[in-house]
């Protein structure tokens, strides 16, 4: 129920949420990931050194993510569940 889009090539996949404010939904998803113990991003890079185990509970965490951010989405209240800012784009950051 959330609007994004998964792309790049396996095994560096990257989700751009096409909600009305994507920014604000990836730093929401990043404090939801810190939360459950994941530095996390839009971004995933598996590597060798996964196990099955870290990918099971990695995947167990982005699931319960989504579903508060699926929830807030449809409510309109996403904004007010951040503790911090939106993330910004690029090198806009820098400027």
């Amino acid at each position: 129920g959330i609007p994004a889009h998964v792309s790049g090539m396996f095994p560096m996949s990257h989700i751009d949420f096409k909600t009305p404010n994507p920014q604000e939904t990836k730093a929401l998803f990043i404090q939801l990931m810190l939360e459950k113990g994941f530095l996390a991003s839009n971004l995933y890079y598996a590597m060798n050194a996964h196990k099955m185990d870290h990918v099971s509970e990695y995947i167990s965490a982005v699931d319960e993510a989504f579903k508060v951010l699926s929830d807030c989405l449809k409510n309109g209240k996403c904004s007010e569940m951040m503790k911090g800012q939106q993330s910004s784009t690029g090198f806009k950051r820098l400027t």
